[in-house]
């Protein structure tokens, strides 16, 4: 267990091999939605499609360096966004 300078825990919480729940993790909620919303101005979310041809759920977006995207051709990691042809 953290604690940030205000003496409020942040409980890390193992959950996966590599997955962890942190709780009271994000102190500025308004900076970090202003953080998704650039995001999704440069790359909208959408729904990607399976290679089997099914329309997954679930909406995402994707930033930094590479991104996880779906199509009719497989599953894989770009650095580029599929429908715009931009960097992430």
């Amino acid at each position: 267990m953290s604690s940030d300078n205000e003496g409020r825990a942040c409980r890390r919480r193992v959950i996966g091999p590599q997955a962890v729940v942190l709780r009271r993790f994000v102190e500025d909620d308004e900076a970090l939605l202003r953080g998704i919303e650039r995001v999704r101005k440069r790359a909208p979310f959408r729904r990607m499609i399976t290679p089997g041809g099914r329309v997954m759920s679930v909406a995402m977006t994707n930033c930094g360096d590479v991104g996880w995207v779906s199509d009719l051709n497989g599953y894989r990691y770009t650095s580029d966004d599929p429908q715009s042809g931009r960097a992430w």
